[in-house]
């Protein structure tokens, strides 16, 4: 009963926020169609759900962070809007964390961490990071959960399936599957919430990395991890690749490292880290990088790495042809109407356009959000993990071309090929 209770008040809390937002955003339309002011209609409509999911709290943060990875489903005005949402998110009351602590090992904050510094490293939307030491000594990074997230993301993520089937129902809506994408936002969310999977997900990414001179992931301390709290080593001299002060020659090592890690993840195992933003990347001394934060991940089959495989293929020698073959197979549910010449032909011209340019001309972002913005008019709805791919070339654009934008990606790729695996691409039979 009381569960219920929570639930319709929770229920009265979204819809009375979403009612006080939506006038709000009324308004500003209303004000920039008389005045032809106030930015385009998708910029609004982004500025209003950014506002309306902080308000909302922790789970529809979350959600807006996982929106702001779909570009081949919202418009750049709502993806730029929503990218806001993945700054430090306001920390929760640390007094909580003993009794956090306590519940998930079962002894006193203090026997298992004589010293706990209470002011958080990072605060996101799941979790905070601390810094901490064992009795032993060893300086380790402490990852908590938000208290009570679970219950509330229950509610939140019903309400939002409730509102994703009702919203089908009316005529013209079937151009976006809402109740598919929420069902992929609540998974997502679900991973990410339950610290059991990220452990697992960086055991596997060390066992992948294990022979990669410059990929750093940060080891785990076993019997302090649980469903809430994840303990691991804590990781000297990072550095933010924005601001790094690392020579020259350490930059570009990283730069070459960051390209060969992402396409180690995508063309040889197929598992891949799907939330490489700069908060989650840093580099060290030597032109080491080190990727953080393993919850959300991407993994491949055998035959959505055989399209992946031979999109990259097209864009490394500028086969726009294999590029458009690749995403529409790949495809979910194209549409049975669709133009394949057209849309062949529009690839072609995307991915020609920056042949042979490196990272500071070729805009590797703006030739990659013209491919999705193909796919969202001719209405191909590609399968969730090829788009986390895309975001992850974009992502690793705007990062190594900050460490080395002399770097050229058509040869980081070649040469990933040609050193790393013998010529020889998993997949690439299917390319002929």
């Amino acid at each position: 009963m009381m569960g219920v209770l929570l639930f319709i008040f929770r229920l009265a809390e979204l819809f009375t926020f979403g009612v006080l937002y939506g006038l709000r955003f009324l308004y500003r339309a209303t004000l920039g169609r008389l005045f032809g002011h106030g930015g385009s209609l998708a910029e609004l409509t982004g500025q209003y759900l950014t506002d309306l999911f902080e308000a909302l709290g922790a789970t529809f943060v979350k959600v807006g962070q996982v929106m702001s990875t779909r570009p081949d489903v919202f418009p750049p005005g709502v993806i730029n809007a929503l990218k806001r949402l993945r700054s430090d998110v306001a920390p929760f009351n640390t007094r909580l964390i003993p009794g956090i602590v306590e519940q998930a090992c079962g002894k006193p904050i203090e026997e298992v961490f004589p010293e706990f510094d209470m002011t958080p490293i990072a605060s996101a939307s799941v979790a905070h990071v601390h810094r901490a030491k064992l009795p032993t000594g060893r300086v380790v990074a402490v990852k908590v959960r938000r208290p009570g997230q679970l219950r509330r993301v229950k509610y939140d993520l019903l309400v939002l399936k409730i509102f994703a089937r009702l919203a089908s129902l009316i005529p013209g809506a079937d151009a976006v599957d809402l109740p598919s994408m929420v069902d992929e936002f609540t998974n997502a969310i679900y991973e990410q919430l339950d610290f059991r999977n990220e452990a697992e997900n960086n055991r596997r990414f060390r066992r992948n990395f294990k022979n990669a001179e410059h990929v750093k992931i940060p080891e785990l301390v076993e019997d302090l991890c649980s469903e809430t709290l994840l303990v691991m080593e804590f990781i000297e001299g990072l550095q933010g690749v924005e601001e790094t002060d690392l020579p020259q020659c350490d930059k570009s090592i990283a730069a070459a490292s960051l390209f060969d890690a992402l396409f180690q993840m995508v063309l040889f195992d197929g598992f891949v880290h799907a939330d490489m933003h700069p908060g989650n990347v840093f580099v060290r001394e030597g032109g080491e990088i080190v990727l953080l934060d393993l919850g959300l991940t991407s993994e491949s089959d055998a035959d959505l790495r055989k399209h992946i495989t031979n999109y990259f293929i097209g864009m490394m020698t500028r086969n726009g042809k294999l590029c458009a073959k690749a995403i529409f197979e790949g495809a979910i549910s194209p549409p049975g109407n669709l133009d394949y010449e057209a849309f062949e032909r529009d690839t072609i011209q995307s991915i020609d356009m920056n042949a042979g340019k490196n990272i500071q001309e070729y805009e590797t972002t703006q030739a990659i959000i013209a491919l999705l913005d193909i796919m969202r008019r001719y209405r191909i709805r590609t399968d969730p993990r090829l788009t986390n791919i895309f975001l992850s070339i974009v992502v690793l654009e705007g990062l190594t071309s900050m460490l080395d934008p002399n770097l050229v990606f058509e040869d980081a790729g070649q040469k990933f090929i040609t050193e790393r695996m013998g010529g020889q691409v998993p997949g690439a039979a299917a390319a002929s």
